[in-house]
């Protein structure tokens, strides 16, 4: 225990875990916090009805009611096509490699072949296309959607690929049928009879948590991690007086505690708030919600995080292994779908409205998920211990 305390003093007093701290709560406010607030004061301002507003109870009479789920393929295929176009005609095709907005500009045998593509499509050319004057009631009759995915797919390898015709992102261009007032009302029923009000807010609030944890956390572990090898007088007593399982252990349980404790620290505010708008609404809501969201999201890849800082410092300087992480994080935050239907990535998220059914769609993929982390943690730790033993027996020059 006193070893325990020794190592959670050295980790929270480090400017870089302070620095963290700052970063991470900067992040969380603007990005989180600022857009339930939003929600929240719009909610108790009770004016127009707005169905973007998760809270609001749907009204009668109202102009709007949102849209159902459900994707209209024949929207998405028009959207998509009056998208190329106007993309074909600035020669600016604009993709997302790696988070990054990247405007490609085509040459011209490549613009050609798009060309004959859309042609393949509609019968007609980019150059002389017609919007208003298209039959879109019949296009969907003329192309099988399976066939339009094709030809997207082959636009998106043209420009390059991360552009907005990758095919299973092609539903973005969609937009669902306008909802009733009765079907808006039982879908706000549903939705709050399965999230209990404050359950979509706390996965929302674990998918920012999660951003945090995969690439601003790597600073603080890393530096905590190698500061005994700096000082290598000190580890070389510590190792002496312990077990090389004990003193990695001891270091990697400190590391997720501690920025698992964070997180629980910055979900108090937004859990007592949405508790007080439960009441108003005279809905039940999960207290706990945002403690188990915490941890079944953002836990697992604390831990995986933290174990793969831990091996990667037994194997290269600070600076390199800050450069591997921080690569690794961008690279895991930009293949994975912000719906949540990416279930092998080490982060989940659910950032979106809607996230109550895509949750409860996926929920067994999910659980599997974070096993498979937890498992992984632990192979990784005990990789971090092998080496660290080989280190000590000197396999790497030390004695």
């Amino acid at each position: 225990m006193k070893l325990f305390k020794t190592e959670l003093l050295l980790f929270v007093k480090s400017l870089t875990f302070i620095a963290f701290c700052v970063a991470a709560f900067a992040f969380y406010f603007t990005q989180y916090q600022g857009n339930v607030n939003r929600q929240v004061a719009h909610f108790q301002e009770n004016t127009v009805y707005n169905p973007d507003n998760y809270l609001m109870r749907p009204r009668p009479g109202s102009n709007d009611y949102g849209n159902t789920a459900q994707t209209d393929k024949r929207s998405v295929m028009k959207n998509a096509l009056l998208d190329l176009q106007q993309e074909y005609q600035n020669n600016t095709f604009q993709t997302r490699p790696v988070m990054f907005v990247k405007n490609v500009h085509l040459k011209q045998t490549d613009k050609k072949k798009v060309d004959q593509i859309f042609k393949h499509l509609t019968d007609q050319s980019l150059t002389t296309f017609t919007p208003a004057k298209a039959n879109w009631s019949q296009l969907d009759r003329q192309v099988s959607y399976s066939r339009f995915k094709q030809a997207m797919g082959k636009i998106d390898h043209i420009i390059g690929g991360q552009s907005a015709y990758v095919p299973n992102q092609l539903f973005e261009f969609g937009s669902g049928k306008p909802l009733s007032y009765t079907a808006a009302k039982h879908a706000y029923q549903k939705k709050m009879r399965i999230d209990r009000v404050s359950r979509n807010f706390a996965r929302l609030f674990s998918d920012y948590l999660g951003i945090i944890m995969l690439i601003f956390s790597v600073f603080p572990l890393i530096l905590y991690y190698t500061k005994a090898q700096r000082e290598n007088c000190q580890e070389l007593l510590d190792l002496k007086l312990k077990p090389t399982w004990q003193y990695l252990g001891v270091k990697y349980l400190t590391t997720v505690l501690v920025l698992y404790g964070f997180t629980l620290l910055l979900s108090i505010f937004p859990a007592i708030q949405l508790l007080k708008v439960g009441r108003v609404l005279q809905l039940s809501t999960d207290g706990w919600a945002f403690v188990k969201a915490t941890t079944l999201f953002v836990l697992p890849t604390i831990m995986f995080i933290s174990a793969l800082a831990l091996v990667l410092t037994r194997l290269f300087k600070p600076v390199i292994t800050m450069a591997i992480m921080v690569v690794f994080g961008i690279f895991i935050l930009s293949v994975t779908d912000i719906a949540g239907v990416t279930t092998w990535s080490p982060l989940m998220r659910f950032n979106g409205d809607s996230n109550w059914s895509t949750f409860a769609s996926l929920k067994q993929a999910i659980y599997l998920n974070r096993l498979f982390y937890i498992g992984l943690t632990l192979i990784l730790f005990l990789v971090a211990v092998w080496l660290k033993s080989r280190q000590r027996r000197g396999a790497y020059g030390q004695h």
